[in-house]
């Protein structure tokens, strides 16, 4: 039995096993192979310093990999068009146009309500206001009756 990780020459542990498997004993002894492969086993130290030097540098490329991948991402990120850059208004020019804004509002209320007080004359004529002076204006207990036309406050 080889390793995953790729090809590499049987051991003589392997052939023992291999030995072992081949003959047809009741309980062929596999501990040797076994623990070896758990580590319980002593191993030379030039197989441990590689087998360590290797576990590094297989965490150091995964970490490379990543940071490699996240600085793309980055790039791609900030080169597309969903990143929206900082708006070019200001508080003051915000306020400014939003005051402006309100206040157009404000005036096409105001001339809808107009447009709506003003009765029509039969002929489709806009009727001549006449101005009431101060003196002459009586005022009543009923707001309505007092008003020129619905919706019109006094």
């Amino acid at each position: 039995m080889t390793a995953s990780f790729g090809q590499r020459d049987p051991s003589p542990h392997d052939r023992e096993m291999f030995d072992a498997l081949r003959t047809q004993s009741a309980a062929p002894d596999v501990t040797r192979r076994v623990m070896g492969r758990l580590g319980y086993m002593r191993v030379a130290d030039s197989v441990a310093r590689r087998r360590r030097r290797n576990l590094w540098l297989q965490r150091g490329a995964c970490i490379l990999m990543m940071a490699a991948v996240t600085v793309t991402a980055w790039r791609i990120y900030d080169s597309s068009a969903a990143v929206r850059g900082p708006a070019e208004v200001t508080v003051p020019g915000a306020i400014m146009h939003d005051a402006h804004q309100r206040q157009s509002q404000f005036q096409t209320l105001i001339q809808s309500i107009r447009q709506q007080a003003q009765p029509v004359q039969p002929d489709g004529q806009l009727p001549v206001e006449s101005v009431q002076e101060e003196s002459e204006f009586q005022p009543t207990d009923d707001v309505n009756r007092s008003a020129g036309a619905p919706g019109q406050w006094v």
